[in-house]
This record gives structure tokens, sequence and C-alpha cells, in this order.
């Protein structure tokens, strides 16, 4: 015997929005289990009409705006700023604020190193000259600085031990200092920052080297000198409007006069800072012109 089932019609009334148009989809479905069922095949049927449904999620906005960045994009926003630095640092006498960029020398090579490396690799023909002709500026401006006397190794000639030391006039530790700067055993000291509270410290300093200058009243700008070498004469010399004190010795090494200046100019910070900072300089300049032998400026 056989079983019959009654056919469901399922009948979706569709509005498109906007236009005032409807459309009505039947067909025959079998007998719904549920009414979840029963909507899911009118959804059906609405999209083999080529229909909307009213339910449809709504898409989503694309993003406004997309950025990505990739290894070889930072590669090359690391060599604009480390070309830029090399030449706005050659600059520096025209603006203070351009003088800041010439102390990164060092780091200046190792960046135009790297730029040249990737350079190579990417076949950048401009950024690889750019590079090169950047590393040979940095490389021979450093090499100016680090120029160093010949060996003695092949004389009798004891070399000269210089030891300049920045303290911090708020340094917490000065025994520590003190006790490293006994250790060196230089011929020559110079410790700048140091005020009164760094007196007491001092002693075995002044215990070790006879000789020794200090003037600690000028705060961030005290200096304190001592010396083991033979001294003709020593003086304390001031600079600049703000009369910045300097250590100058007049040293006697092994029958040779040699001139040693100690000094601590003031930071660029700011247009008029800058602006003492050269007014020290040239009076240096000014006095290392008048002087027979050799000299060494230190600070």
């Amino acid at each position: 015997m056989k079983r019959s089932h009654k056919k469901w019609w399922c009948e979706a009334e569709l509005v498109w929005p906007g236009t005032g148009c409807d459309a009505v989809s039947s067909e025959p479905m079998p007998p719904p289990f549920n009414l979840e069922r029963r909507v899911s095949a009118c959804k059906m049927n609405a999209r083999d009409a080529g229909l909307a449904t009213a339910n449809a999620l709504p898409m989503d906005k694309p993003p406004i705006l997309k950025m990505s960045v990739s290894f070889v994009g930072l590669c090359e926003v690391v060599a604009f700023l480390s070309l830029t630095g090399t030449w706005l640092g050659s600059l520096g006498r025209y603006h203070w604020m351009l003088d800041l960029m010439a102390h990164f020398r060092l780091q200046y090579i190792v960046a135009c190193l790297l730029m040249l490396l990737f350079a190579l690799v990417r076949r950048r023909s401009l950024l690889t000259v750019v590079s090169l002709i950047s590393l040979l500026w940095n490389a021979q401006i450093v090499s100016g600085f680090h120029q160093t006397a010949p060996s003695l190794a092949s004389t009798n000639v004891k070399p000269l031990r210089v030891l300049t030391f920045n303290v911090r006039s708020s340094n917490d530790r000065p025994q520590e200092v003190v006790e490293h700067v006994l250790a060196a055993d230089a011929d020559i000291v110079c410790l700048l920052e140091v005020d009164h509270g760094w007196n007491e410290f001092l002693v075995p300093l002044r215990s070790k080297y006879l000789v020794h200058v200090e003037d600690l009243t000028a705060g961030n700008f005290g200096i304190a000198c001592y010396t083991s070498l033979s001294v003709k004469s020593h003086e304390i010399r001031r600079f600049t409007q703000w009369g910045l004190p300097s250590v100058l010795f007049d040293l006697d090494r092994s029958g040779n006069s040699l001139t040693f200046l100690a000094t601590h100019t003031l930071p660029p910070g700011n247009s008029e800072d800058a602006g003492a900072l050269l007014d020290h300089l040239a009076d240096i300049a000014v006095l290392a012109s008048g002087i027979d032998g050799e000299m060494i400026v230190a600070g």
C-alpha cells in the first residue's frame, strides 16, 4: 500500500529596495520538518530567481587606507636617513643644529657600509654610487681624528698616558671613580664636572700626584687636573663670556716642552650655547698658535 504525501507550497514575496518591483516564487517543497527548513528553502528559491534576499548581509566597506611595510622599503628609508645625516652634518658651519649631526661619523660608516651591500644586492646603481661616496667621506673624516704619532716601541721614550674622565657631578659612586683613576696610573689625569661634593674623595689623587690644579666652584663645569710629570708652570685659564675654567700645564717631558690644556665646553643645546662653543674653540686656537712645541688639548 503506497503512502501519499501532501504537497506543500512556499511562497516568498520579495521587494527590491527602492524600485517598487516585487516577485513571487512558488515551487513544490517536501513536507517541512521544522520552520528553519522552510525558511532556508524559500531563500534558495529567491536566489535561483536572481533576486536579492531580504536579509542579505551588507558588504564590508573597503578600508580608507592600506599600508604595508616591507623589508626592502625599510632598508631604503634607513639608507635615506643615513646618507642625509652624512651630508647635512658636513654643513654644520652654517647652522648649529646641522653641526649636531656631525657627531655620529662612526655610526654613519656602519650604516653606509650596510647600505652599500644592500644596493649591490638589489642592483641599485644610483644608491650604490651615493653609498660608496658617503662611506669614503665619513671614513676620511674619522681617520683624520684618529691619526696617532709614530710608534715609540723602537725607542727608549716611555709612552705618555693621559686620562680624561667626565665623572658627572651627580655621580653617586665617586669612590669607584677615584679607584679607577688610581689603577690606571696615568701621567696626566683630567676630571670634568667635579664640584665641592667631590672634595673629600679627591684626597687620594692629591697624595699620588704632587702637582694638581682644581676648580671645584663651577658646578657642572668644575675641573681637576693631576700630573706626575715635571711642571714648569700651571694656571687656570677662563674662556668666553661665561668664564668657564680650563687648566693649562707647561710640562717638561724628557727634556722637551709639552703644553697640556684641559677644558670643558658648553654643549650646543641652543644657538647661544653653540656660539659660545665656537668662541671657546676659537680662543683655544689663538692660544695654540702662540705656543712653540707640542700641545695636547683634552676635554
